[in-house]
């Protein structure tokens, strides 16, 4: 079992993002996806279709809490079957895109016809096929590890890739925590060329002791001290970004209205200082 987290900080003027890879006991992304959720830190999870076991309650009820609070504050992405093997033939569009409906399909019997609005490749393997099986599968945007994914969110379906990491590990095998100086810098610059810091997180860190939830709450910190200061979703993102058309209809939570750049509500692509924190947890 090998979840993809990804902790994913977008900010307006100052964006950035943060992803995570997996652990080999759901405790471990249960109990920071928990963490986030108790701290008002909006948080994206990507799951495959094998990473939820309905009998595993706590990781189970964890989601089911994340769906509750509404996409604003907490969704649910779609990686696929499996977060640790290649969706499909990624030279086949209609291959790839049998794999990520089957995966979107089970997530939406799950949790009462949830609708997710981004596709993750699973370990960061993407093709053009992967593309155009995500867009014509409906998806909104396509997440990976893989930088050369590189950020548009012109592109349709919109395209994102990683910034930064906050941890490293080495030939060993090995991790170690990247300092939150280094990925507050990482962001800045990211914020300079007018993208989406993408923070790359993994569960693994955790597990390792590597990386805790004291440096989550050191790392927010800073990023608060540095300017980034509103906690949103990449569906916030999303949403501004196509307006009153979307690819998707979001799902929302209870009392939860939809924003968007045409509705007169604050833009959190262009005016400063937001972030997203979007945690995409991928089992199995």
């Amino acid at each position: 079992f090998n979840p993809l987290w990804w902790l994913s900080l977008l900010l307006a003027q100052k964006h950035s993002v943060t992803g995570l890879d997996s652990s080999s006991s759901s405790s471990i992304p249960t109990d920071l996806l928990t963490y986030l959720m108790d701290h008002n830190i909006g948080v994206s999870v990507g799951v495959s279709s094998n990473s939820i076991n309905t009998d595993d309650t706590d990781y189970y009820n964890a989601l089911k809490r994340c769906v509750s609070l509404g996409s604003s504050k907490c969704e649910l992405y779609v990686q696929g079957s499996s977060s640790v093997s290649v969706q499909g033939n990624l030279g086949s569009v209609d291959d790839v895109k049998a794999q990520i409906q089957s995966a979107d399909e089970k997530i939406k019997s799950l949790f009462d016809g949830y609708t997710p609005q981004v596709y993750v490749p699973s370990s960061g393997s993407w093709s053009n096929a992967t593309i155009a099986a995500a867009k014509e599968a409906g998806f909104a945007a396509v997440a990976s590890t893989d930088t050369s994914l590189g950020w548009d969110l012109s592109a349709s379906p919109m395209q994102i890739s990683p910034q930064t990491s906050t941890g490293v590990q080495d030939s060993t095998g090995t991790w170690s925590a990247k300092s939150t100086e280094t990925i507050i810098a990482d962001c800045t610059a990211a914020s300079s060329r007018g993208e989406v810091c993408v923070i790359q997180m993994t569960a693994n860190e955790f597990a390792s002791g590597a990386y805790t939830t004291d440096k989550v709450s050191e790392l927010v910190s800073g990023l608060q001290a540095a300017g980034f200061t509103d906690s949103i979703t990449f569906n916030t993102i999303i949403t501004e970004v196509e307006g009153s058309s979307p690819t998707r209809a979001p799902t929302q939570g209870p009392g939860e209205t939809s924003s968007n750049s045409n509705g007169g509500v604050m833009s959190y692509i262009s005016n400063p200082p937001s972030y997203v924190i979007a945690v995409v947890v991928v089992i199995g």
